[in-house]
């Protein structure tokens, strides 16, 4: 049986490994049970990132905010350099991984596609 800890592992090790792939140098924060699993920059692109999964096959910006709302909390009020992005990648059934970014006002999704 997979564990939910192993579950968020392997998330967090896709998103790692699509991040690299893109040329970014990353970090995960093995265990992290603080508000970022991945660090991840690129000359001027330097991201801080949560990632979660959901078994949710509809998700939006709205329900986002509602399922997690203490993760964004947190990560909203992190003491950043304003050049880091906040992001959220999420992975649910049939729409399989999603990003958001993070802003004071609210969860957008990301254009970009890895």
């Amino acid at each position: 049986m997979v564990t939910k800890y192993q579950t968020g592992t392997r998330l967090e090790y896709i998103a790692r490994d699509k991040l690299k792939s893109a040329g970014f140098i990353v970090v995960r924060s093995a265990g992290s049970k603080g508000p970022l699993d991945l660090v991840a920059w690129k000359e001027d692109d330097l991201r801080f990132i949560q990632c979660k999964r959901t078994q949710i096959v509809e998700i939006t910006s709205n329900r986002i905010e509602t399922l997690f709302k203490n993760d964004l909390l947190k990560m909203r009020f992190l003491t950043k350099p304003t050049i880091a992005t906040l992001q959220l990648w999420i992975s649910s059934p049939g729409t399989g991984l999603r990003i958001y970014n993070i802003l004071k006002n609210g969860i957008f999704p990301s254009l970009e596609t890895f």
